[in-house]
């Protein structure tokens, strides 16, 4: 379902739910009741309110800095990438070729595979082998220069680089809120919308769109903290359209052959063990 739509309905149900309660508590409450409530919940509405957005703002201000660290990583992983193929191009043939292609096969794995499985929490294990491919590919050459060192070198630390950025999205993928401390979020939310329900019984216009606001902004606050907890599921980490984006500006497009399946069989049965 498209975000829009499903923070529309999310933030339309609030409201009536809210609106809702407003009509139960005026048909259920004595006129002594919504006296004595318009009189002692606003003091317990104020230390209740309170709590609910110094804990909601900062857990929205934390989880929207760990999502732009997450883009972050995701960006420096497709730029060691693009690293490691520079490396491959000044590596002596056939060794060249083979670096490239597996460094292809990764980067169409990560986009096309693993990104997509992780929005619906899997991880693919076949792209770990890939950035193993390229690392073993590395590993095994015997430069025969002091600038070959340093080429090589410089290919097995910007694929650690790559590996240590993908291990921070798998990472990220699995880390989320503690039960409790959403049961303790969720709750303070309702006991203001229910407080201010039981305050506002006896009054009438405007505080029915007042109440409905402050429903809307308690569950968008919600939804938010749950969708920056879980960007791959909403689609707020960097998408694949980004990735070759990014790889265009590092390293230029790819050529058409390489991005077929039969090249890429071709690649992958040209990697040797």
């Amino acid at each position: 379902m498209n975000l829009y739509r499903l923070v529309g309905l999310i933030v339309v149900a609030s409201i009536v739910g809210a609106l809702a309660i407003r009509i139960l508590l005026r048909r259920v409450l004595t006129d002594a009741q919504a006296d004595h409530a318009e009189r002692t919940v606003p003091f317990l509405l104020g230390s209740i309110g309170g709590f609910f957005g110094l804990v909601g703002g900062l857990l929205l201000s934390s989880s929207w800095s760990d999502v732009r660290d997450l883009r972050r990583s995701m960006t420096s992983e497709i730029g060691s990438l693009a690293v490691v193929d520079q490396v491959a191009s000044a590596l002596p043939p056939p060794l060249s070729a083979e670096v490239h292609a597996k460094v292809i096969a990764y980067l169409h794995s990560v986009v096309q595979v693993e990104l997509p499985e992780m929005s619906v929490g899997r991880i693919d294990t076949a792209t770990s082998r890939k950035l193993g491919e390229i690392w073993g590919s590395l590993a095994r050459y015997d430069p025969q220069s002091p600038a070959q060192v340093s080429i090589r070198a410089l290919g097995l630390q910007e694929a650690v680089n790559v590996g240590r950025a993908r291990q921070e999205r798998i990472a990220f993928r699995r880390e989320n809120l503690p039960v409790l401390l959403w049961l303790v979020l969720i709750s303070s939310g309702a006991a203001v919308i229910i407080g201010a329900c039981a305050a506002s019984v006896r009054h009438t216009w405007p505080v029915p769109p007042f109440l409905a606001a402050l429903a809307g902004l308690i569950a968008l606050i919600l939804f938010s903290i749950h969708a920056l907890q879980s960007p791959f599921d909403y689609h707020l980490s960097t998408p694949s359209s980004e990735y070759m984006r990014l790889w265009e500006v590092f390293r230029g497009p790819i050529s058409p052959d390489e991005t077929t399946p039969a090249a890429r069989s071709a690649s992958g049965g040209a990697r040797g063990p």
